[in-house]
């Protein structure tokens, strides 16, 4: 009778191991689901809100960019949960082919890699393109933006390939390594950073123009308008953005590589976090916009139902009467009007 293979415990690796796949899978998931759903609600919002043909191609550029990184994002979830489950089985008693495991998984990461940088460059491309059309002929301005984008372009697929050269080395490689990853890091801070100071300083002259424009209101100078509030919006969500990828850089520039925090923010709440951001925004600015068509609704409702005191009305009526004594029949049908002369002393 043939001995039977004991299972004994589980290796310090395999421990970390199933650490690691835990912890990436209940963030991914859970900022997909968080995704998923804003992504949805916003789709609604740009299908549903109606304007002049400027708005729509807006509208149709934002609902083509977030169907992309929707698809891009659940792809990429995809991804993750596969490689986890191709590497479940290299653990037991009779495992499948290691050559073709290992190659399977190297092509498994370096797609991840590229949808993962693909998601960072879509969403500094929009956060660039708000910065753009607030300064539409400044064209020094636009040079510098322009800059920022193509080198966050040419350092994310510098990032991507030099990270796939090491996961076919080895597949477990992370990405281009922790120095190499500066590399994605420093750009994609260094123009969310300008951008959002850009619009800052955007939203500081707009408000200082409308301040000395109402001066002389005393109830339209302390009044905050839609424009203000939308470029307020765009610089707070902007800081707490830039925020995410100062601990990024952090993380890449000092933190350890195989630590599990490093492994769970970089791999699987960075890519999410970079999708959810651009929703976030259409939703809260479809949200201001809203409120302030619902409170125009009502102060113009406010303002146009206003009664007649008893005075208005008497002198309403004085002046009907007096109006139709000095008018001759002739004139209620089209012809010039006669006046009635005053009567000379005989």
């Amino acid at each position: 009778m043939a001995s039977q293979q004991q299972s004994g415990p589980l290796s310090d690796a395999d421990i970390y191991a199933l650490q690691e796949w835990i912890a990436e899978t209940a963030v991914g998931f859970c900022l997909y689901g968080i995704y998923a759903t804003f992504s949805f609600i916003a789709i609604y919002f740009l299908l549903t809100r109606h304007g002049g043909d400027a708005t729509k191609k807006a509208r149709l550029v934002l609902l083509t960019v977030i169907i992309f990184m929707f698809i891009n994002s659940t792809s990429l979830v995809i991804l993750d949960l596969e490689y986890i489950l191709v590497q479940i089985p290299l653990g037991s008693f009779n495992p499948p082919d290691i050559q073709k495991t290992t190659k399977i998984l190297g092509n498994i990461k370096i797609s991840g890699n590229f949808l993962e940088r693909l998601n960072f460059l879509i969403n500094d491309g929009i956060v660039v393109w708000r910065a753009w059309i607030l300064f539409p002929r400044n064209w020094r301005i636009k040079l510098l933006l322009g800059f920022c984008l193509l080198a966050c372009g040419v350092c994310n697929v510098f990032d991507a390939a030099s990270g796939a050269v090491n996961v076919l080395k080895n597949y477990q490689a992370v990405g281009a390594g922790t120095k190499e990853f500066l590399v994605l890091t420093l750009p994609l801070l260094v123009t969310n950073i300008v951008a959002t100071f850009l619009i800052g300083y955007k939203a500081l002259k707009h408000r200082q123009d409308i301040s000395h424009n109402l001066s002389t209101s005393s109830s339209g100078a302390s009044r905050i308008t839609m424009v203000q509030k939308i470029l307020s919006l765009l610089v707070e969500s902007g800081s707490i953005y830039i925020s995410f990828w100062i601990a990024a850089t952090f993380l890449t520039g000092f933190a350890d590589s195989s630590k599990l925090s490093f492994q769970v923010f970089i791999a699987s709440a960075l890519p999410f976090l970079s999708g959810l951001y651009p929703v976030l925004i259409i939703l809260l600015v479809a949200l201001e916009n809203t409120k302030d068509r619902s409170n125009e609704a009502d102060l113009s409702l406010s303002q146009s139902i206003h009664f007649a005191t008893r005075v208005h009305l008497s002198a309403a009526a004085e002046t009907v009467s007096t109006t139709s004594e000095a008018e001759s029949p002739a004139d209620s049908v089209g012809n010039p009007r006669i006046y009635n002369q005053p009567k000379e002393d005989v």
